[in-house]
């Protein structure tokens, strides 16, 4: 008899440290671990192929130290295929400014950019993209406070 009290007080015991610890479940935090203040949901790198006209979707992660006060989203249609980084003082057509009505420093944007329809062309020489298409370089600049960090995305326009 008291070899089964101690066997039913081991299954209770076991029972009661398993369901602590198999309870205590952190809810899973939306923000990616990453060491960039902007960062992308939705697509696998900073290059993507779309169709002219075509809207892009996607979740921009915003993650800073600072209050992030705008998110300011622009695009330059690029026929010469420029290779340095742009900055968003560089682009011709301003797609999307917004503010956060939530004061934090981590932010998710649903973003969704209506491509140009105007940028596809056949180029003359193009050795680096098989003559095919136009780039549109995105450029997706967050504000908070007085810093301000800047991301790239090229977008390769095919017929």
């Amino acid at each position: 008899m008291k070899r089964k009290n101690i066997f039913n007080g081991f299954v209770l015991a076991a029972l009661v440290i398993s369901v602590a610890v198999f309870s205590c479940n952190k809810p899973a935090d939306p923000f990616p671990n990453t060491s960039e203040a902007i960062s992308f949901q939705g697509i696998d790198s900073t290059t993507i192929i779309k169709k002219s006209g075509e809207t892009l979707e996607l979740d921009v992660v915003l993650v800073t130290d600072t209050i992030i006060d705008t998110l300011k989203i622009g695009y330059l249609i690029d026929t010469l295929g420029i290779i340095t980084n742009l900055t968003y003082a560089d682009i011709n057509t301003e797609s999307i400014v917004t503010g956060f009505d939530e004061v934090n420093n981590k932010h998710i944007y649903s973003a969704s950019i209506k491509l140009p329809a105007n940028a596809y062309g056949i180029r003359a020489f193009r050795p680096y993209r098989n003559n095919v298409g136009d780039f549109v370089r995105i450029i997706f600049r967050m504000q908070a406070g007085t810093r301000a960090y800047e991301k790239q995305l090229k977008v390769i326009m095919e017929p």
